[in-house]
């Protein structure tokens, strides 16, 4: 499927000319969280392709194939396999009927999948803009002690990794990285993740057989102030599982973090098959049972990986769908937030140590703009 995708590259071969025409974008959502993922993954490798001495044109390539991102392009999945009956649950965003109506006239999943990502220029302009005409509510200045917050994300790629760490120091958290991965063909993250935050990170190995998570490490973890989950594969249903068990250390974790985690359960796993994960989803993950003692709700972030060839979309054995966050059940109060980060390509992706710089910096942003947004200190 990717083949297709390969030769429509040349279609992007005048989109620098884009950016003169950014102001067709349609309007920002305040805080899109995949917005924001894919702005400072594209930001990151600009400075990777500075650091290689590539060419603007050259760099809109590689964002055009290696940054999937469309306005309107949430659960891709769906509007490439059946865009003549997906409907949202809500209110369509802006541009998003235009863009099932174009993607309804197109004859394969493969024609789809290049529209979004490859030829509309609403997708391709919505990556190439000036990130700073996001606006303040992306905006990382403030978080970064007043600097030029893009200029100095942009750094990061070329292997400049101090705007990370102040992000790191700025939050004030103990980052737990589980691992959990299940020989899918996708990259990790977790090793360049723990690299760049440096200390004050645990590393949790893959255990088969154990659902929670060690309660030596549990007990210690309690202690701390505030607590950054982030699990990889089944690793993020073992971070669920043991912060279902312990209030204490729910009131301690600002924020978890899941890449391509089995949100359906795995068929035929010992200890996370699909009937008692989903059975398990269903009992406790909703706003009353996974509740804190916070004023503000806990971010919950998911980032998937999806093959194109795969059928449905997503990695053999997890479709896309299944790799999000659930909609959590109802409570009194809103206590979880569910963040959608979006996909990114097996096949052609970022290099490895800017994706897990990206998804470090977006779940730092969303823990310090909710705790300003309550009345914490920045």
């Amino acid at each position: 499927m990717i083949g297709p995708l390969e030769l429509g590259i040349a279609g992007v071969a005048g989109v620098v000319a884009l950016l003169a025409a950014w102001f067709h974008i349609p309007r920002v959502p305040e805080l899109d969280a995949e917005r924001w993922f894919k702005t400072l993954l594209a930001t990151m490798l600009r400075g990777r392709c500075e650091l290689e001495q590539a060419t603007a044109q050259e760099w809109a390539e590689r964002v055009a194939l290696e940054v999937p991102y469309h306005p309107a392009g949430r659960c891709p999945e769906r509007k490439v396999s059946d865009p003549a009956t997906w409907v949202p649950a809500g209110p369509y965003l802006e541009g998003e009927q235009a863009l099932l109506e174009h993607l309804r006239t197109l004859a394969d999943e493969g024609a789809r999948w290049r529209w979004m990502y490859l030829e509309d220029e609403v997708g391709l302009a919505s990556r190439l803009a000036d990130p700073t005409e996001l606006g303040d509510a992306y905006s990382l200045d403030a978080m970064l002690g007043g600097v030029d917050g893009w200029s100095a994300l942009s750094s990061v790629g070329a292997q400049d990794m101090s705007s990370l760490r102040t992000l790191v120091e700025r939050v004030g958290a103990v980052w737990v990285l589980v691992e959990g991965r299940l020989n899918r063909k996708a990259p990790s993250v977790l090793s360049p993740l723990a690299a760049q935050i440096g200390t004050g990170v645990h590393v949790v190995s893959h255990d088969d057989a154990q659902e929670g998570l060690p309660d030596v490490l549990l007990d210690q973890l309690q202690g701390e102030s505030a607590v950054i989950f982030v699990g990889e594969d089944i690793g993020a249903l073992r971070i669920l599982h043991a912060l279902s068990t312990r209030p204490a250390l729910r009131d301690r974790a600002e924020a978890v973090l899941a890449v391509s985690a089995p949100m359906c359960g795995v068929e035929d796993h010992a200890s996370f098959g699909r009937a008692s994960t989903s059975d398990w989803m269903g009992a406790w993950f909703g706003h009353d049972t996974l509740d804190t003692d916070r004023v503000w709700p806990t971010p919950y972030l998911a980032m998937q990986w999806v093959d194109l060839a795969t059928r449905p979309p997503g990695l053999e054995g997890l479709p896309l769908q299944e790799a999000r966050f659930p909609r959590p059940r109802p409570g009194a109060l809103q206590m979880l937030e569910i963040l959608d980060l979006g996909p990114l390509l097996v096949t052609h992706h970022p290099p490895v140590e800017l994706i897990a710089g990206s998804l470090l910096a977006v779940t730092s942003g969303f823990v310090l703009t909710r705790r300003a947004g309550a009345g914490g200190a920045q």
